[in-house]
């Protein structure tokens, strides 16, 4: 068992207090002639608790030649972490894997619990974020909104936020298509029956930045991947 030294300390009750809960609702069960077992007991958690091993948060901790892991700040509660994961792969590269945990949300801070941190870039992460749902909690529209923008830079690759204006990344209002209609309209004004358009997508938008240029009247769409197998580009000619 890998934890930081705060899930540590809060497993041993947390766990004994649910063995207990458990081994009564288990007892009632049973008295009504039904045969079930609690999933663990108090000895399993004893157990469980010799095999634990503490390791420091936001520094990588080498398991052996091949995985390395690091354990960062999730913000959700006291001790959460995400957890990140360094693989090496049979041609020596390295490939991260990051899964996220529930995030904490910045709009339901508790002075105890740290914010989480921001994980810029993975080969692959797995996001698990309940209570970071953008329309969960008591917030305004307009903190929403702040929060939606903020989520787009979370997920967004640190070599693009880095190296792009602000405008070629986020529209002023909600339209994540506004630009790509306005493109739409102009190429199919101006573009020769012989010419075509590529336009750069935001990858998760593939499908409706191609409809844009269908509903723009563009007999030929498609849309392209890059290198990386991702959907990044939209082609578009009459």
């Amino acid at each position: 068992m890998i934890c930081n030294e705060a899930n540590e300390k809060l497993m041993l009750p947390i766990l004994l207090d649910g063995a207990f809960i458990m081994n009564k609702n288990v007892r009632a069960i049973n008295s009504k002639k039904k045969n079930v077992e609690p999933l663990y007991t108090e000895e399993d958690v004893y157990l469980l608790m010799n095999k634990c091993e503490t390791y420091s948060m936001n520094e990588i901790h080498q398991l052996d030649d091949i995985v390395s892991f690091q354990l960062v700040n999730a913000g959700h509660i006291l001790g959460s972490s995400q957890l990140v994961l360094y693989v090496k792969t049979p041609n020596v590269q390295k490939k991260k894997l990051h899964f996220t945990s529930d995030l904490g949300s910045e709009y339901n801070k508790q002075p105890f619990v740290p914010s989480k941190d921001i994980v810029t870039s993975s080969n692959f992460s797995l996001f698990e974020a309940t209570y970071n749902d953008l329309n969960r909690g008591f917030k305004s529209k307009k903190e929403c909104d702040k929060e939606r923008e903020e989520f787009k830079k979370f997920i967004m690759r640190g070599n693009v936020l880095d190296h792009e204006p602000h405008l070629a990344l986020f529209v002023p209002d909600d339209d994540a298509l506004k630009f790509y209609e306005a493109i739409a309209q102009i190429a199919a004004r101006t573009l020769s029956s012989q010419g075509f358009g590529i336009v750069e997508i935001n990858e998760a938008l593939g499908a409706e930045t191609e409809q844009v240029f269908i509903k723009a009247g563009f007999a030929k769409t498609a849309v392209l991947k890059d290198l990386s197998d991702r959907n990044r580009f939209v082609f578009f000619s009459h």
